[in-house]
């Protein structure tokens, strides 16, 4: 008896190359019949001809037609946009048609997520070509959407198509802020400065690379990483590594460390490492997890148990602390009980079993719990005690403002962390203040970890500086050197991080911390400035004149400086893979022979691939990649040139994509 089990590709059929494996694995002395069912329509490869070498090894080939759907079937066959345009440029976005009937029809386009226009056409039979005219407003990477609704259709699947187009014009950034009231500062400084800005709080930032793609920059201003998607990080990583754009991170309590971005895509991306363990001086620390393990806490929350986020968010504290830090955990339910009774040096597999090991059932009684694991503290010789509250329900009263009154006096602070829509928010905020602590309201598993990160790093004192310093260059960066800083006024906090190795530190703290960080990452560059810009820490910056200057200098330098160098890339679909096609032409004209290109390519899924292309003719390149998703193929081709050192180091680059709107099956 055998079992067998494979994964096809739904997008491709190719009868061609299962004859193939079929014929290969029969026995030498077999009787060979193989039974072919299928609908006979192939999209990639030659059956035929894997049919006649079956014939020749002595296979019988038998076939059993599956039938199809049949009836009137429109087919939105192609769409292309042209791969550059200019800005008041009028363009011809053209789409092919393939019908087996007349009928009438409507076509929408749709550019970048917002609707263009729609008009009404009438379909004949046969392939047809149709244009619909777009004038250029404004530049950016543009992804055009093509839907087709007509009267008589079978298979809804194939009227719908996707293309691109690059506009070449104004730089513009993408500023996402925390704070709605941080427009007034910087953001209107640089459209003062004729900079692009657009500004949107966490919620407004873009959920997919072809919308992050229209910016030259991005700039996060105490964005915490709990309000962003893994996705979207990931996205930012790849726009400035594989696509040459620009990313800036500007401090606060929800950037860098206490915004939990440290071991994220965003803290590579940066030139700075954002862990305070890094300094040579941290505080010694305890933190004690209060976990509500009553019986409502085995309900789910988008399919993960309540008591199982709580234990993932426990084990993330657990992992973060340092070996000569204490930890401890209580599970509370009518009553408290240690899990883990506060331990320093950390074994950290052991604590994390025990944590696995809770189970939730019983009522919700968080004061005597509280109250126990207070009074364990006491002895505990650490600087730092911090302790957080997870529960999803009401809890039975008590009078925790004159407990919590206590606790602040030892200098012990109190978040909470709250599960679920049944969960007593009023008194989850109300604790946390008199804790002089952070609440969090918890919807998701993957908030988790962002959310602990921020609350061991925010629990340590040494990952915020807030007392007055002034800022002193390192060295003559074209950043720095033309700003008077003697004349600088203080700043009044920053963040704590430390350099990564190949970053440039422009200027520092009175702590020799950095300040303004700098570096090339990938294709693209990054910064870092640790303090603010806003009217809390840079208060009296806002109004000193070398603030516009530096920041106007910031700005302008982590938006992208690789122009398309002459560089013209088309893409198309060929079988099961993509064909990148680039014509290089010099300054004069003339041909470009010789050339290192590289192309840099994103899938749907946001794995990425580099290939090298290969001239095939006077100043043409080709190259191809596996194509198995249906979605957008992000394209960067950069072409890398010697810098005298014996680097290769990119020059130009032109970006596109291919959009594979739908499975080749239909």
């Amino acid at each position: 008896l055998y079992e067998w089990q494979t994964e096809p590709r739904g997008n491709f059929t190719n009868i061609g190359e299962e004859i193939q494996v079929a014929v290969a694995s029969y026995p030498d002395n077999a009787q060979k019949r193989l039974v072919l069912i299928t609908d006979g329509n192939e999209n990639v490869g030659n059956s035929l001809a894997e049919a006649r070498v079956a014939r020749d090894n002595g296979v019988e080939l038998y076939t059993v037609a599956l039938g199809r759907q049949s009836g009137p079937e429109v087919v939105l066959a192609s769409l292309d946009a042209p791969s550059q345009a200019s800005l008041a440029e009028t363009v011809n976005v053209r789409f092919v048609i393939d019908s087996t009937v007349a009928t009438q029809a409507e076509v929408s386009l749709i550019r970048n997520g917002e609707f263009v226009d729609k008009v009404p056409i009438s379909i004949r039979p046969g392939k047809e070509v149709y244009e619909f005219p777009v004038t250029i407003d404004q530049s950016g990477f543009f992804t055009y959407e093509l839907v087709l609704e007509p009267e008589l259709d079978t298979v809804a699947e194939n009227n719908r198509a996707y293309t691109f187009s690059v506009v070449a014009g104004q730089p513009r950034l993408l500023y996402a802020t925390g704070d709605p009231a941080e427009f007034a500062y910087l953001p209107r400084t640089l459209q003062e400065h004729t900079i692009k800005v657009d500004v949107v709080q966490p919620g407004g930032i873009p959920y997919s690379l072809e919308d992050f793609q229209v910016y030259d920059g991005i700039i996060f201003s105490d964005v915490a990483a709990y309000d962003i998607t893994d996705d979207q990080m990931m996205m930012i990583q790849l726009l400035v590594r594989d696509f040459g754009r620009g990313f800036l991170m500007i401090g606060g309590e929800k950037s860098f460390g206490p915004g939990g971005y440290f071991d994220t895509p965003i803290e590579e991306t940066l030139p700075v490492d954002m862990d305070f363990r890094r300094k040579k001086i941290t505080p010694s620390s305890l933190v004690v997890c209060l976990i509500d393990k009553s019986s409502s806490m085995g309900a789910t929350v988008q399919g993960v148990q309540k008591i199982a986020m709580a234990k993932t968010a426990c084990e993330k504290v657990v992992d973060l602390q340092q070996r000569d830090d204490w930890v401890a955990v209580m599970g509370f339910d009518a009553v408290g009980q240690w899990v883990v009774e506060p331990t320093k040096g950390i074994d950290k597999s052991y604590i994390i079993n025990q944590i696995r090991s809770m189970q939730a059932g019983g009522g919700t009684d968080l004061y005597p719990a509280l109250k126990a694991a207070w009074e364990a503290s006491k002895s505990i010789p650490v600087q730092i005690k911090h302790f957080i509250v997870f529960t999803d329900g009401i809890v039975a009263p008590a009078d925790f403002e004159g407990l919590l009154g206590k606790m602040v006096k030892d200098n012990i602070t109190v978040s909470t962390v709250a599960f679920g829509t049944d969960a007593d928010i009023p008194f989850m905020r109300q604790l946390a203040e008199l804790g002089d602590g952070n609440m969090y309201e918890v919807t998701s598993l993957h908030q988790l970890p962002k959310i602990f990160t921020r609350e061991v790093f925010m629990a340590n004192k040494a990952t915020l500086t807030e007392e007055p310093f002034a800022a002193r260059p390192t060295g003559d960066h074209p950043l720095v050197s033309a700003i008077g800083w003697g004349r600088a006024p203080a700043l009044y906090g920053y963040v704590a991080t430390a350099a990564k190795d190949n970053a440039q530190v422009l200027l520092v703290t009175h702590k020799d911390d950095p300040l303004l960080a700098v570096w090339r990452y990938g294709l693209g560059k990054s910064a870092a400035f640790t303090s603010d810009a806003k009217n809390r820490w840079a208060t009296d910056w806002l109004g000193w004149q070398g603030y516009e200057k530096f920041w106007a200098g910031v700005a302008r330098w982590i938006r992208s400086d690789l122009d398309s160098g002459g560089l013209e890339v088309t893409t198309s679909l060929t079988g099961r893979e993509g064909l990148i096609q680039v014509s290089a032409v010099g300054e004069q004209g003339g041909f470009v022979n010789y050339s290192n290109l590289e192309a840099r390519i994103t899938d749907p899924e946001l794995n990425t691939q580099s290939i090298v292309m290969e001239q095939v003719g006077p100043g043409q390149y080709e190259g191809r990649f596996e194509v198995s998703k249906n979605g957008n193929y992000f394209v960067n081709v950069v072409q890398l040139t010697d810098d005298g050192a014996g680097n290769n180091v990119p020059s130009a680059a032109q970006a596109t994509g291919l959009a594979v709107s739908y499975s080749p099956e239909y």
